[in-house]
């Protein structure tokens, strides 16, 4: 299972429709039942968050799905403890069923390499 490998974040503002799809995909992903998704909101008025809140009481069973206020908690990477991490967008779409396993299956054999979206330099400023 990838529960122990990796864990998914979302950056968000004001990203309901994209949340909302966003974390569909992720359930039509395969081998990541039980991952941990991150919300990390920053101050969405749209029901982002209460949507967050929601999908991780209801899909519990599938994904571990956690909301983080960005503006009152900066500290909210100490509680990430797998040796890799996905930044993904909120309205992301994979390409495959298999891509998130096999991109950590890539990683595991080629070793550690970053992509870093444009957006990651200015989400918490």
């Amino acid at each position: 299972m990838l529960s122990s490998l990796i864990t998914i974040i979302i950056p968000c503002e004001n990203s309901l429709p994209g949340i909302k799809s966003t974390i569909e995909n992720l359930l039509d992903q395969t081998k990541i039942r039980g991952t941990r998704v991150i919300v990390l909101d920053k101050g969405s008025k749209d029901g982002s968050i209460q949507y967050s809140i929601q999908a991780g009481y209801d899909l519990s069973k599938r994904l571990t799905i956690e909301t983080f206020n960005v503006t009152d908690n900066k500290d909210f990477y100490k509680v990430v403890n797998t040796p890799y991490v996905l930044w993904i967008s909120p309205g992301l779409i994979f390409k495959s069923r298999d891509y998130i396993f096999d991109a950590i299956n890539l990683l595991s054999k080629k070793g550690d390499f970053c992509i870093r979206p444009h957006w990651h330099k200015n989400f918490f400023k």
